[in-house]
């Protein structure tokens, strides 16, 4: 009896020891996910050395030569602290959230599909003008810099959530920072569901006349001016069989959940009333409360020979430059 108590307690006390060294390893390896605020790194692309110096609230001021290496640099800190809040919106937009979480994300991907909104993405790098796809293709190279950074033995290439989840990101493109700034538009398209019920209304054959007396516009800034008939803008094809609200519900309700509500408001203060005597401007963006915040709080100083530092300080969007 006494060999089995002892047996029983140097099993537990191994069990304990075993827990504790794999609490203790685990913590390390998060530990390494927290961005250093010191050391450096050579990562390939750019042209002179940038400095990056996070303050005691943990936001990235960052010093650099050129425009191109600014904006590197910004893709390589926002993968660093953002990495799979970039990667989910990138997703949102692509429609392909589902090889991820599976069928409850099915409805939403098929939305994005159907918008073709990533399509869109694409084809507009071809018209954009020349500095702003070099700016895109600069934060691609430096998303793509974090990527690949040489790592330690015990230091995990990606964030927590790529483990747990046992999913590799892909190499960032120019497109992918593109369709996060569409579908920030299309977060703010707040009368959407009712253009498509307007739509859905002329595929049965109702003119913009009729429609207009069952959806009477809000008149906050007069009436709006005169538009052509709907059929006439898109290739509409009324449907054989009425459209069942229960069959379109599953979508309706996925895309509410991409959709904002309300209004945004700003106003300023006058500098004859604020302590430098310079203005004021508050902002208050009526946006979904999200974890981690939409926002990436940074300050970007371009250091050019000869001429003063250009700063620029405000808050950025992971996954744009």
């Amino acid at each position: 009896m006494k060999r089995l108590v002892k047996w029983l307690g140097g099993s537990i006390a191994a069990l304990i020891l075993l827990a504790a060294v794999g609490a203790g390893v685990g913590y390390l390896l998060l530990l390494q996910t927290v961005p250093s605020p010191s050391g450096r790194l050579a990562i390939a692309g750019l042209s002179a050395p940038v400095e990056v110096v996070r303050d005691r609230e943990g936001v990235p001021h960052v010093f650099a030569k050129t425009t191109r290496d600014l904006y590197a640099a910004l893709g390589f800190i926002h993968a660093q602290d953002r990495l799979w809040q970039m990667e989910l919106q990138r997703r949102v937009g692509q429609g392909r959230l589902s090889e991820i979480f599976g069928e409850r994300t099915y409805s939403t991907d098929v939305f994005m599909r159907t918008l073709d909104l990533y399509g869109h993405a694409e084809r507009s790098l071809a018209v954009l003008p020349a500095a702003v796809k070099e700016a895109l293709d600069a934060y691609a190279d430096g998303v793509n810099a974090f990527l690949q950074r040489p790592v330690g033995p015990f230091q995990p290439r990606l964030p927590p959530e790529f483990l747990l989840l046992r999913h590799q990101p892909e190499p960032w493109q120019a497109a992918d920072s593109a369709v996060i700034a569409k579908l920030m538009a299309l977060q703010l398209s707040m009368n959407l569901n009712r253009e498509l019920l307007r739509l859905t209304l002329a595929t049965h054959g109702l003119t913009s006349a009729e429609i207009e007396d069952l959806l009477p516009s809000d008149d906050v800034v007069g009436a709006p001016p005169p538009m052509p008939e709907i059929a006439e803008l898109y290739p509409l094809q009324r449907a054989p069989d009425p459209v069942r609200r229960a069959d379109a519900s599953g979508v309706l309700e996925g895309i509410d959940g991409l959709i904002g509500t309300g209004a945004s408001n700003n106003w300023v203060v006058s500098g004859a009333r604020t302590a430098s005597g310079k203005p004021l401007l508050a902002n208050d963006p009526h946006l979904h409360l999200e974890a981690p915040c939409l926002w990436y709080l940074v300050h970007l100083a371009l250091e050019r020979p000869g001429a003063e530092v250009s700063n620029v300080v405000g808050a950025s969007i992971p996954g744009a430059p």
